[in-house]
């Protein structure tokens, strides 16, 4: 899935403790949490939008790269 190759590319370039964002079907926000928390990210954060569904998702890369 495209998310999977996202967060793997993020993980490998973003700067310690960067973040990364997706804006995403609400019907993929719990799959998309438990992928990034797998992959290693910190602080993964549904976020819902002003209907309160959950559109977002807000994730930051460790200050220490593993």
């Amino acid at each position: 899935c495209f998310y999977d190759a996202i967060g793997r590319y993020a993980r490998q370039t973003l700067t310690p403790g960067g973040r990364l964002f997706f804006e995403l079907n609400p019907l993929h926000a719990g799959e998309l949490y438990r992928l990034l928390t797998a992959q290693g990210f910190e602080e993964v954060l549904v976020v819902l939008d002003m209907s309160g569904k959950k559109r977002f998702v807000r994730a930051r890369q460790p200050q220490t790269t593993r």
